[in-house]
């Protein structure tokens, strides 16, 4: 009767460890993490603004972008790593050509799509209003 008790609790340990061993170790999805997180120029004096954005993967899964798109027809981002190794860098470039800034707010939003689990991310680039107001009085 021991016997079978003890080959009983083996058989019954030896599925539970088989059974664990089939799991698989659960990844944490891709993070995207911006640096800067916003951009503010003040005293900008040129027509066409462009600025490099740093990506991070902070999840544990490849981060694939798939697409950047800008608030107004003045700004256009070029996405120069579209995917990411977990905790590794990436970066995108951001474009804004000044004069034809439709705002009264000079302020340009981005939002980019991704499968990040904070997506979709968005990345505001504000402009100091006294150089847009005189980019659109040069024209």
């Amino acid at each position: 009767m021991r016997k079978l008790i003890i080959l009983i609790a083996l058989f019954c340990f030896s599925v539970i460890l088989a059974n664990s061993q089939d799991e698989k170790p659960k990844m944490i999805q891709a993070k995207i993490s911006l640096k800067p997180s916003e951009v503010v120029e003040k005293n900008y004096f040129e027509q066409f603004f462009t600025k490099e954005i740093t990506v991070l993967n902070r999840g544990g899964e490849l981060l694939v972008i798939k697409s950047i798109t800008g608030s107004c027809k003045c700004a256009t981002a070029t996405i120069l790593n579209s995917t990411i190794e977990p905790m590794t860098f990436g970066k995108i470039m951001l474009n804004v050509n000044l004069s034809a800034l439709d705002t009264d707010h000079y302020i340009v939003e981005y939002v980019i799509e991704s499968n990040a689990s904070n997506s979709p991310t968005s990345l505001k680039v504000t402009f100091d209003n006294r150089k847009a107001d005189s980019l659109k009085n040069e024209k």
